[in-house]
C-alpha cells in the first residue's frame, strides 16, 4: 500500500515537472522580414568669415577713486565715439564688464597701490579688411587689453544646413556599403551642436597693424547625425 502511494506521488511530480518545463515564461517574437541599420553620418563645410566680434578693455590705476573712474570713463567714451564714427552702430556695441576694486602690493608687507578700474566692451564689425588698423587706433585712444576676437559668418545657419544635407548623404553611403537591400530612412537624430560662434582667439595681443596682421582664415562648420534605415 505504502509502495503504491509513493509511486503515485512520483507520477504526479513527474507530470508537474513536464508541465512547468513546457509552459512558456515569456513572449519573444522575431520578425525575420524586418531589417534595421543605424549609422552615423558627418560632413564639414568651409565658410569664409564676414563678421568679427572684438572684446577690448581699459585698465587704469589711481590712488584717488574718483580720478580713476573719471579717467577710465573718458577713455571709453573716446573709444565708443570712434567706433560709431567708422559705422559701427550702437546696437553692435555692448559693455561686457565694469569693476572698481582696491589693489595692494604684498611682497614687502601690505602696501596700498590704488583703485583699479576695469572696463571692457564688445563690438561687431563686418569690415575685416581694416580690422588691424581699427585695433591700432583703439590702442592710440587708450585701450590696453584685448579679450579676444571671434570670427563668424552672417549666413552661418545656411552653411550648417548644407552640412546637414551632406551628412545625410554620408550616412546613406555607409548604409549601402553595409547591405545590398533597399532601405529607407526611418529616423534622423541630430548629434552636432549648432553654434553661431565658431572661432575665438583669446590669446591675441594688441599690436600695431604694421607689425602684426589679423588672418581670418576659414570656418569649418561640421554636422553630425544618426540615421536609422529600415525596410
Amino acid at each position: 500500500m505504502q509502495k503504491s502511494f509513493n509511486l503515485g506521488i512520483c507520477f504526479l511530480l513527474l507530470l508537474l515537472s513536464i508541465f512547468c518545463i513546457n509552459k512558456p515564461v515569456g513572449k519573444v517574437q522575431a520578425d525575420t522580414n524586418t531589417k534595421e541599420i543605424t549609422v552615423l553620418g558627418s560632413a564639414v563645410v568651409n565658410a569664409t568669415p564676414d563678421v568679427a566680434v572684438v572684446n577690448i578693455g581699459i585698465e587704469n590705476l589711481n590712488e584717488n577713486i574718483n580720478v580713476a573712474v573719471e579717467e577710465n570713463n573718458e577713455t571709453m567714451s573716446k573709444i565708443i565715439d570712434y567706433l560709431k564714427s567708422i559705422g559701427i552702430t550702437e546696437e553692435n556695441i555692448q559693455t561686457k564688464n565694469y569693476s572698481v576694486y582696491q589693489r595692494y602690493h604684498y611682497s614687502d608687507g601690505e602696501k596700498f597701490l590704488g583703485y583699479q578700474v576695469d572696463n571692457s566692451l564688445e563690438f561687431k564689425t563686418t569690415d575685416l579688411q581694416n580690422l588691424s588698423s581699427v585695433l591700432t587706433k583703439l590702442t592710440d585712444l587708450g585701450a590696453n587689453r584685448l579679450g579676444g576676437i571671434t570670427f563668424t559668418c552672417s549666413d552661418l545657419e545656411n552653411y550648417y544646413n548644407k552640412a546637414l544635407k551632406l551628412a545625410l548623404e554620408n550616412a546613406k553611403s555607409k548604409m549601402k556599403s553595409l547591405t545590398d537591400e533597399t532601405l529607407s530612412v526611418c529616423k534622423i537624430e541630430e548629434k552636432s551642436l549648432y553654434s553661431n560662434e565658431i572661432y575665438r582667439d583669446s590669446a591675441f595681443v594688441l599690436a600695431r597693424a604694421n607689425k602684426e596682421s589679423i588672418v581670418k582664415g576659414s570656418l569649418q562648420i561640421e554636422a553630425k547625425i544618426e540615421v536609422k534605415f529600415c525596410n
